[in-house]
């Protein structure tokens, strides 16, 4: 049905001998009809989920946590669909949410499978 060579980067981009990017694809799950591509990082991990709608499989929401090592966590949830995306800082060494922001942000058409590259735009 679809194909990409950009959703899942290659996990050593200037081979085995060069660096690694620090994002390794886990899995894919497909669940009440929505499939979701996984991605662990160092201190965090992310995910992109897909609905087939309108003909093609579309971005419908992006998950992601991510620790700085240094006491900050942060999430971010992203449902593309309603365009709410809500931002979480937390300390978690002491359990104290810094901040959490809710933003309305409307992306229209939504981004098809094939054309996502993880970690390239400023929302997902």
């Amino acid at each position: 049905m679809v194909t990409s060579t950009k959703i899942i980067e290659a996990e050593f981009p200037d081979g085995r001998d060069g660096y690694r990017n620090g994002s390794e694809f886990d899995n894919v799950v497909i669940k009440n009809g929505v499939l979701t591509v996984n991605f662990q990082l160092l201190r965090g991990h992310y995910a992109h989920k897909f609905r087939f709608q309108h003909g093609n499989f579309e971005l419908i929401g992006f998950t992601g946590a991510f620790s700085n090592g240094q006491g900050v966590f942060e999430t971010v949830d992203f449902n593309l669909v309603t365009g709410l995306r809500i931002e979480t800082s937390e300390r978690y060494d002491i359990d104290k949410i810094i901040s959490k922001e809710r933003k309305k942000i409307v992306i229209s058409p939504l981004p098809k499978l094939q054309d996502v590259v993880p970690m390239k735009s400023e929302y997902y």
